[in-house]
């Protein structure tokens, strides 16, 4: 469909307000974003224009930019590098969520060493990776009871053991993915026969002739 003749003119405005903008940095994403918007209702073909004009933007920005136009991702979700960041744009947030992460502290629970559980309120982009994956679950952050249960489990996961070894044979306590170094300590495990053994097994014809 193409644009009336009335439409080219502001399409052609709003194409060049929108890469100045561009130009400018983070600061004045939304802006852009919101430009962008305006000149798609008007034109479906803009991001072929752009691109024309553009040698650095490429369609996966311009989609982006849209998405920041419609209120979709927060341009400093964008920017922010972290942990925290990574995850929520993972999990989809819907704009207003994410603003309320980035604008106030996040309630993270920790277990000490001790086995005691405590409370440290942290910004978003101070999360670890582990931490991220705790907090930010699909529907939202997760209450301080539900970090918490998740926190008790992984602490008896992990003083539980993958298997045990005897003279008969391994164990195992679950679903277990063994890497080599894990076959080579179970083989060093095994029980060696000492000499009265493999006396026995002589006389017994289990070994030799």
């Amino acid at each position: 469909m193409k644009p009336k003749p009335d439409n080219n003119r502001e399409v052609t405005k709003l194409i060049g307000q929108f890469l100045d903008l561009y130009k400018l940095g983070k600061e004045s994403w939304q802006q852009a974003g919101e430009l962008l918007v305006r000149a798609l209702e008007l034109d479906e073909n803009v991001f072929e224009k752009i691109i024309a004009q553009s040698d650095k933007l490429k369609i996966d920005h311009l989609i982006t930019f849209e998405r920041i136009g419609r209120k979709e991702i927060m341009p400093e979700m964008l920017i922010d590098e972290s942990w925290g960041a990574k995850r929520v744009l993972e999990l989809g947030y819907s704009y207003e969520k994410q603003k309320d992460l980035l604008e106030r502290p996040i309630e993270v629970v920790i277990m000490a060493d001790s086995g005691e559980i405590r409370t440290e309120h942290r910004r978003l982009n101070e999360l670890t990776k582990s931490q991220a994956k705790l907090v930010l679950d699909y529907d939202g952050p997760r209450s301080k009871a539900q970090q918490a249960d998740i926190v008790r489990q992984q602490a008896i996961t992990r003083e539980q053991p993958r298997y045990r070894t005897d003279e008969t044979g391994i164990q195992f306590y679950a679903s277990t993915r063994l890497t080599w170094a894990d076959i080579e300590e179970i083989l060093s495990k095994r029980p060696k026969p000492n000499a009265l053994d493999i006396q026995g097994a002589i006389r017994r014809g289990q070994i030799g002739g």
